[in-house]
C-alpha cells in the first residue's frame, strides 16, 4: 500500500508539473502572438508612409517636368507656382519634407526595435521560473532521459533569443546585478573587495537589460575590533607612574605634600 501511495503521489506531482509547464508555454505563445501583431502594425504603418513619400516624390517630379528648363532661371518664379514662390523655395520645401520623412522613418524603426525588445523580455521573464525548476532538478540528479533533452532544447532556445545567465561563486559582488541575502565575514582579508561566496539563485539579462538580479551570499572582510585597537593604543600612550613612598612612622608631623 505504501508503494502504491508513493507512486500515486509521484504521478500527481508529475501532472502538476506538466500543467505548470503547459500554462507557461501557453503564456509564451500568447506573448509571441502579441509581438507578431505589434510588428505587423508597425510594418503596415511604415508601408503607408513609404507610399505617401513615393506619391509626393512623383508629384514633385511631374511638376519639374511640366516646367521647361528654358522658361525660368534660379530665383525666378515658376509658371505653375503659387504667387510669391520660386523654384528654389519649392526645392527647399521638398528637401525639408524628405528630411522630415527620413527622421520619422528612423524613429519608427527605433520604436519597432524597442517594442520587439520589450515583448521578448516579457516572454523570457515568464520562462525564468521554468529555468529555475530545470536547474533545481539537475542539481538533485532528477534530470535524465527525455527531460534532459527537453531542458537542453529549452536552454538553447532562450540563449538564441539573447538570454544569458550570471552569478557564479567567486564573482566580484556588484550591487547592480547581485541581490545580497546573506553575509559572511572573512578574517585576514582586509582591503579586499566583497565577493560572491555562494550563488543561491542565478540572475539573467537580455543584452544590457537585467531581467532578474542574482541572489547571492556575500563574503566580505571581517571588520576590525575597535575595542581591542583602542585598548592597545591607550596602554601604549599611558605614561608610567612612579611608585609612592610609604610614610615614615617616626616622623611626628608628616608632611602630606
Amino acid at each position: 500500500m505504501a508503494a502504491v501511495a508513493a507512486a500515486t503521489a509521484a504521478g500527481e506531482g508529475s501532472i502538476v508539473t506538466a500543467r505548470e509547464v503547459a500554462a507557461r508555454e501557453a503564456a509564451a505563445r500568447e506573448a509571441a502572438a502579441r509581438e507578431a501583431a505589434a510588428r505587423e502594425a508597425v510594418t503596415l504603418e511604415a508601408e503607408a508612409l513609404e507610399a505617401a513619400r513615393r506619391e509626393a516624390s512623383q508629384d514633385a517630379q511631374e511638376a519639374r517636368e511640366a516646367v521647361s528648363p528654358d522658361a525660368y532661371s534660379p530665383g525666378v518664379a515658376a509658371p505653375d507656382a503659387e504667387p510669391g514662390h520660386t523654384v528654389d523655395e519649392l526645392t527647399d520645401d521638398l528637401r525639408r519634407l524628405a528630411a522630415e520623412y527620413a527622421n520619422y522613418r528612423k524613429r519608427v524603426e527605433r520604436e519597432q526595435v524597442a517594442a520587439a525588445e520589450r515583448v521578448r523580455a516579457g516572454v523570457l521573464a515568464t520562462l525564468l521560473p521554468v529555468l529555475d525548476d530545470v536547474d533545481a532538478a539537475e542539481e538533485h540528479g532528477e534530470l535524465a532521459g527525455v527531460l534532459r533533452a527537453v531542458a537542453g532544447k529549452l536552454r538553447a532556445a532562450v540563449a538564441g533569443l539573447g538570454l544569458s545567465g550570471f552569478g557564479e561563486d567567486g564573482d566580484r559582488f556588484d550591487a547592480a546585478i547581485h541581490e545580497a541575502v546573506e553575509h559572511e565575514y572573512v578574517t585576514g582579508a582586509a582591503g579586499s573587495a566583497p565577493t560572491v561566496a555562494r550563488a543561491l539563485r542565478r540572475g539573467y539579462r537580455l543584452g544590457d537589460l537585467v531581467l532578474r538580479p542574482a541572489m547571492v551570499a556575500v563574503a566580505e572582510p571581517a571588520p576590525e575590533s575597535e575595542h581591542d585597537s583602542t585598548g592597545e593604543s591607550e596602554l601604549e600612550s599611558a605614561p608610567e607612574r612612579e611608585p609612592e613612598s610609604a610614610p615614615d612612622p617616626t616622623d611626628p608631623d608628616p608632611d602630606p605634600g
